[in-house]
């Protein structure tokens, strides 16, 4: 351990003894004018020129023909000669078989539609107030499973007031006062 020792204090002294070297002249480089950027235009102009050829050959294909030639009427066969025997034409319907006659029954009329009962919508349970939590401030309760304030709607009827066992629910056309059973 002492020969790290006096190892480290010979290098202390060499380090002490020798003057510290002059600083090094700072040498700074001329600032360079800065580069231009190019602008793109390399590949602005064939991308447009391209553009233009796809919409010329796009709407080529597109156009419909200015007109259409239109031809005479073909000419009509030439009249038969007097003289001349011509065969009737036969047509498909000459040669299909005769139609099979059956007799015809009267076939009844069928009844009349049943009249189609029309189903009426399901009617929403009564409102059932389930719960009291009665605070003066703040009261509030539980009507059909949802929990309601003073002002807050319960199927289009508006909570006016909480009791301590009962609640009383307004709307335009009905007014609904609910007890705890």
């Amino acid at each position: 351990m002492s020969l790290v020792n006096d190892a480290l204090k010979r290098a202390t002294e060499k380090h002490n003894s020798r003057p510290p070297a002059p600083a090094a002249p700072l040498h700074l480089r001329p600032v360079e004018p800065a580069k231009p950027h190019k602008t793109g235009i390399g590949l602005v102009l064939p991308a447009t020129l391209l553009t233009i050829i796809l919409a010329a050959v796009f709407s080529l294909c597109l156009r419909k023909p200015a007109e259409q030639k239109i031809l005479p009427p073909p000419a009509q066969p030439p009249a038969p000669a007097e003289n001349t025997v011509t065969k009737p034409a036969v047509s498909i319907l000459d040669l299909a078989p005769a139609p099979l006659i059956v007799a015809a029954k009267e076939i009844p009329a069928p009844p009349p539609p049943a009249p189609v009962a029309v189903p009426t919508p399901p009617q929403p349970a009564p409102l059932r107030l389930q719960a009291v939590f009665y605070s003066p401030p703040h009261p509030s309760a539980i009507i059909s499973g949802k929990t309601v304030h003073v002002g807050d709607s319960v199927r289009e009827l508006q909570v006016v007031a909480i009791g301590s066992s009962s609640a009383l629910l307004v709307s335009a056309t009905q007014t609904n006062f609910l007890t705890l059973q």
